[in-house]
C-alpha cells in the first residue's frame, strides 16, 4: 500500500510540474531553451520547502518530438548544464527525433548548489573530520539531495 501511494504522488507531482515549466529562449543560444522547474525539497513530503532546477531543452530537428532523453552529467557533483551542446552531440542520431533535455540536479550548478566552505579552504586535517564539519555546516537539510529525490525530480520533469 505505501509503495502505491509514493508512486501516486510522484503521479501527481509530475503532471502539477509539467503545468509550470515555462519554456524560453536562452540568452547565449538560440539553439536551447531555458527553463526551471519548481520541485518539493522533500518528495515524500516530510519536510516543508521547494527548490527550483535550472533545465535546457534542444528540440529534436526532426519532426514533432513525442518523446525527450534526459542527460545526466558524469558526477557525482557535476553540472549538466555546461555540457549540454556535447551531450547533443554524442548523442547523435538517438536525438534527431527526440528533444534533449539537459538539467542540473538538485544542489548542483544552478539549481540550489549546495556548498560546504570546509572544503573550499585548504586542505588538511582527516577526511572524515571534514565531512563531518560539512555535515553540521549543510544541517538536516543535506538529506534531501540523494539518488532518491533526483529520480523524483526526473519524474516531474517527465
Amino acid at each position: 500500500m505505501l509503495v502505491a501511494v509514493g508512486m501516486w504522488a510522484c503521479a501527481l507531482s509530475a503532471a502539477a510540474a509539467q503545468a509550470q515549466i515555462m519554456w524560453a529562449p536562452c540568452g547565449d543560444s538560440n539553439d536551447y531553451a531555458c527553463g526551471h522547474l519548481t520541485v518539493p525539497l522533500d518528495p515524500g513530503g516530510s519536510t516543508p520547502g521547494t527548490i527550483t532546477l535550472a533545465m535546457r531543452r534542444h528540440r529534436a530537428p526532426v519532426g514533432e518530438a513525442r518523446e525527450a532523453v534526459i542527460a545526466l552529467a558524469g558526477g557525482p557533483g557535476q553540472a549538466a548544464i555546461p555540457f549540454a551542446e556535447d551531450s547533443a552531440h554524442q548523442l547523435g542520431s538517438i536525438v534527431a527525433t527526440r528533444d534533449l533535455i539537459v538539467f542540473d540536479q538538485r544542489g548542483i550548478g544552478l539549481s540550489h548548489p549546495l556548498s560546504c566552505h570546509r572544503f573550499e579552504l585548504s586542505a588538511g586535517g582527516p577526511p572524515g573530520r571534514q565531512i563531518a564539519e560539512c555535515a553540521a555546516q549543510i544541517g538536516s537539510e543535506r538529506t534531501d539531495y540523494t539518488t532518491t529525490q533526483t529520480v523524483a525530480d526526473i519524474e516531474a520533469i517527465r
